[in-house]
C-alpha cells in the first residue's frame, strides 16, 4: 500500500518537525528568561512577556500544524515538541544560557564604554555650570553691596 507508507512516512516528518519546534521553543524561552533576568524587570511585565511568550509559541504551533500536518492534532505531535524541549533543557541549556550572559555583559560593557564620554562631559558641565553659579551669585551679592554703598554716596553729595 504505497499510501500508508506515504501517511507513516509524512507523520515520521512531523514527529520530526514538532521535536525541531520543541528544541526552538526552549531556545526561545532561554532568550526570553535571561534576557528578563539580565534587565531586571518587575513581576508584572514578567508575566506579560509570559503570556506574549505563551500567545506566540501557540500560533507557532498552530502555524507548524497547518503546514505540515492540514492541522491535524495528535498525540505525537505533543510528544515531539516536549520531547525537543527536553532535549534542549538537557544538552543546550546551559551552553546557551552562558552565551547569551556572555553576549549581553559584552553588548553592556560596549555601551559603557561608548557613553562614558558624554557621561564625563555631563559631569564636567553641570560642575562648571555648579562653579558658575557660584561666582555669579557672589558677583551679584558683591553688585549690591556696591550699590548700596553707591547709593549712600549719592545721597550725601545731595
Amino acid at each position: 500500500m504505497p499510501g500508508a507508507e506515504t501517511f507513516v512516512m509524512q507523520q515520521f516528518i512531523v514527529l520530526f518537525v514538532a521535536v525541531i519546534l520543541g528544541l526552538m521553543m526552549g531556545m526561545v524561552f532561554e532568550i526570553v528568561d535571561v534576557f528578563c533576568n539580565f534587565m531586571r524587570i518587575s513581576r508584572l511585565l514578567q508575566a506579560i512577556i509570559d503570556l506574549l511568550f505563551c500567545f506566540g509559541m501557540t500560533a507557532a504551533v498552530f502555524i507548524t500544524l497547518l503546514h505540515f500536518n492540514w492541522g491535524e492534532v495528535r498525540a505525537h505531535t505533543f510528544l515531539g515538541i516536549g520531547t525537543g524541549a527536553l532535549l534542549y533543557y538537557l544538552l543546550l541549556h546551559r551552553f546557551v544560557n552562558r552565551l547569551l550572559v556572555k553576549v549581553l555583559e559584552m553588548i553592556e560593557a560596549a555601551v559603557q564604554f561608548m557613553v562614558k564620554p558624554f557621561v564625563m562631559v555631563v559631569r564636567l558641565l553641570r560642575k562648571s555650570a555648579k562653579k558658575l553659579k557660584q561666582l555669579l551669585t557672589r558677583m551679584e551679592t558683591a553688585g549690591r553691596k556696591l550699590q548700596k554703598k553707591m547709593s549712600f554716596l549719592r545721597k550725601k553729595k545731595e
